[in-house]
């Protein structure tokens, strides 16, 4: 996932702690909803 991908880059430039980068990972990963591309079709 990009996200996980650039934390680095991510902490640096939001000048946040690790760990509140992580918290905020946590809630936005609870929130998505995340389905196989199979399932969704064309036109969507």
């Amino acid at each position: 996932m990009e996200l996980f991908k650039h934390k680095e880059k991510i902490i640096r430039l939001s000048q946040l702690p690790e760990h509140e980068l992580i918290k905020l990972y946590y809630v936005l990963l609870k929130r998505l909803s995340i389905y196989k591309e199979e399932l969704i079709s064309a036109e969507n």
